[in-house]
């Protein structure tokens, strides 16, 4: 029997199509399942070429455009095959995003990709705690189909009656025991994060300790505590931004966006750095903006959508340490941010900052793994 859960934000969320600040349609190369490749190739009539032309049947994506865009994406901001052959004729990346579902054997888990900017400044905006609530199969496939206000109930009712066989031999190495045991660290670690009577720092600590005694307990090894909070220090800071420059840029630009950040943050030495980011305190809390919070629930976001697919690579303290890092550096891009606007900040700005820094880590497999890695390194150097 699978068990389905949903993150008690997604019904919250209304796709903005061509009002959205930005779109996702550029960027990132966009796989195509089997069986949207199979139902564009049996199109007819005029448009079956245009299929042809736009398609990379071999890679199975949608090709790109010189600016990164997507073939499909118009200048009105909708997509061309969505006008011309209907809903229906989205593929599940297409149909789905921002829906993020991970499969544990018997278990789905769907979460809100922050890379959307919608789903970005829901989680920045609320002050309610993100919880996974177990729901029927029937909302479950409605949450998953409903990604568009102009997705009707029959093509919702069509979607769902298709047969979804969940096949345990697809599961075969699983490792139960390993699943069971990430799924109470992940709840020990939100316990621990969601404790508003420490400092986000504080918090951040003991998280990272937690998982690494874990990692250590895994391996075989003698757990030990970590020795010295580095959490907010600019040593700490510096070695965190390398790590982000390492990372495959995915739209033009970007290389020289975080280039120009870093200098604004670092150039100035470690007491230039300090009171910049004693300034941007002060100027956060005078404006209302409780940056504590928002690193808590990003925090708690890493968590939920990553942590326990440490099950399939072995990564416990890496994934626990990134529900950590990406905050922090999402912190410091927004510091940067507001140096470079003349100490103003916006809460679009925020925004864009969440959503920019997300695409780059989730719509690209080689940097989530990446990531991985140089966080490992990292937190067992330290």
């Amino acid at each position: 029997m699978v068990r389905f859960f949903k993150l008690n934000n997604i019904d919250e969320f209304k796709c903005l199509a061509d009002k959205c600040p930005d779109t996702c349609c550029s960027g990132w190369m966009i796989e195509i399942d089997e069986a949207s490749l199979g139902k564009y190739k049996a199109v007819s009539g005029s448009y079956s070429s245009v299929l042809d032309e736009r398609i990379d049947y071999t890679e199975k994506v949608f090709k790109q455009k010189e600016s990164g865009d997507c073939s499909f994406l118009c200048a009105s901001k909708l997509c061309d095959m969505y006008s011309n052959l209907g809903e229906a004729s989205l593929c599940d990346t297409c149909r789905l995003y921002p829906r993020h579902i991970e499969e544990f054997l018997n278990v789905r888990e769907m979460t809100l990709s922050i890379s959307c900017p919608e789903a970005a400044r829901l989680l920045l905006e609320s002050e309610k705690q993100p919880v996974l609530v177990e729901v029927s199969e029937e909302e479950f496939d409605k949450a998953e189909f409903q990604k568009k206000e102009f997705c009707n109930e029959e093509f919702i009712k069509e979607k769902s009656a298709q047969e979804i066989s969940y096949d345990e031999d697809d599961y075969e190495d699983f490792d139960g025991e390993l699943y069971e045991q990430l799924l109470a660290a992940r709840q020990a670690l939100i316990e621990v994060m969601q404790n508003r009577e420490l400092s986000y720092n504080e918090r951040a600590e003991a998280v990272v300790n937690m998982a690494t005694k874990l990692q250590d307990e895994l391996d075989g090894f003698e757990p030990v505590d970590l020795e010295g909070a580095r959490i907010g220090t600019y040593d700490f800071a510096r070695e965190l931004f390398v790590c982000l420059k390492e990372l495959e840029h995915l739209k033009a630009g970007r290389g020289a966006a975080i280039d120009a950040a870093e200098k604004l943050l670092y150039d100035s030495g470690e007491a230039g750095w300090q009171q910049n980011k004693s300034d941007f305190a002060k100027y956060c809390i005078s404006s209302g903006i409780n940056t504590e919070l928002m690193k808590e629930q990003l925090t708690v976001y890493y968590l939920y959508a990553y942590f326990c697919g440490a099950v399939y690579d072995d990564y416990v303290a890496a994934k626990a340490y990134g529900a950590i890092v990406h905050p922090l550096l999402i912190e410091e891009l927004w510091t940067a941010r507001w140096l470079e606007n003349g100490k103003e900040l916006s809460i679009e700005d925020m925004v864009r900052v969440v959503y920019e820094y997300a695409r780059e880590l989730e719509n690209s497999n080689p940097n989530l793994i990446k990531t991985d890695e140089m966080l490992d390194e990292i937190c067992f150097a330290n």
